[in-house]
C-alpha cells in the first residue's frame, strides 16, 4: 500500500459515528488495493487537518496513484495520475481526477472534463466498479493529451501572459488583498523547461507559483517574505479546475 500507513483517515475501516445508517462507507483502502488489482500503483498520499479532533482518523484525505504501464500515457516531459479524493465524515464525496504532472517540477494541474470531476461518488447507494474507472480515466487522459498539445501550440503575447497571472492571483486572493508582489511574480519560472511563452508552459508557471508559494521582496519592510503554499485540498482542487478551464477557454 506504500505510504498509505502515514495517512490513517486512509485507512479508517468504518465511519465517523456521527453519520447515519444512510451513509454509504466506501473504503479508501479497499478502492486502493482494487486498482492496483487493475495496474495502478500509489505514488503518495495526504490528508487535510481537523478543526474539530474527534474528526482526526476520518478527515479528507487523497491518494495519487500512477497509471499501469502500457497504457500509452506517459511520455519524457508529462506525467498522467488518477487523484483519489475521500473522507469518512461526511464533509466530502468520493472523488476520482485526473492529474497532469510536469516532470521537471511536483506540482500537478487537475484536469476537469465539463467542470466535473472524472467521476464522484455521493456516500449513498453506489458500486465502484474498478474496471468502468480505469476505462474510463485512459479514454479521458488520452482526450486530455490533446489538449494540452493544442496549448503547446498557442502562444501568448506578454499582455496575455500577464493577464492570466492577475487571473491567478484573484483566485488565490479573492478579497483583493493579497501580498505586495508585482504581478510579474507569477509568471516567474522555477526551472528552464517551463520559460516558453506557449499557453501551456505559462499554466505550469502560474500554477506551480500560485499554489506552492513564493519569495518576495517587501519594499516597505525592505526584505524577502514568503508566500505559504495551500495546504487545502478543497481549494487547491478548486483554483486547479479554474485554471484549467481558463486555459482551456483561451
Amino acid at each position: 500500500m506504500n505510504d498509505l500507513a502515514l495517512v490513517p483517515s486512509a485507512l479508517a475501516e468504518s465511519a465517523h459515528p456521527s453519520r447515519t445508517k444512510r451513509y454509504q462507507f466506501f473504503s479508501t483502502r479497499d478502492i486502493v488495493m482494487r486498482l492496483q488489482d487493475r495496474g495502478f500503483t500509489v505514488a503518495h498520499s495526504s490528508e487535510s487537518g481537523v478543526r474539530n479532533p474527534d474528526f482526526n482518523g476520518y478527515q479528507r484525505h487523497q491518494v495519487f496513484l500512477d497509471f499501469p504501464k502500457g497504457d500509452g500515457l506517459h511520455s519524457p516531459t508529462q506525467k498522467m495520475q488518477l487523484r483519489l479524493v475521500n473522507s469518512h465524515c461526511g464533509t466530502a464525496p468520493l472523488r476520482l481526477l485526473l492529474a497532469v504532472y510536469v516532470m521537471v517540477c511536483s506540482n500537478g494541474l487537475i484536469a476537469p472534463r465539463d467542470h466535473h470531476d472524472l467521476l464522484r461518488y455521493r456516500h449513498v447507494r453506489n458500486r465502484f466498479d474498478p474496471e468502468f474507472v480505469h476505462d474510463k480515466a485512459i479514454a479521458y487522459a488520452l482526450d486530455t493529451k490533446t489538449q494540452i498539445a493544442h496549448m503547446e501550440q498557442r502562444e501568448l503575447s506578454p499582455d496575455e501572459q500577464l493577464k492570466f497571472a492577475h487571473y491567478a492571483i484573484g483566485l488565490r486572493w479573492p478579497d483583493g488583498n493579497h501580498p505586495p508582489f508585482d504581478p510579474r511574480k507569477m509568471l516567474h519560472a522555477r526551472f528552464d523547461q517551463q520559460n516558453h511563452p506557449d499557453l501551456w508552459s505559462v499554466l505550469n508557471r502560474v500554477q506551480d507559483n500560485v499554489l506552492n508559494g513564493f519569495t518576495y521582496f517587501n519594499p516597505e519592510l525592505k526584505k524577502d517574505r514568503l508566500v505559504r503554499p495551500l495546504t487545502s485540498i478543497p481549494r487547491d482542487l478548486n483554483i486547479n479546475h479554474r485554471l484549467w478551464d481558463y486555459a482551456v477557454a483561451g
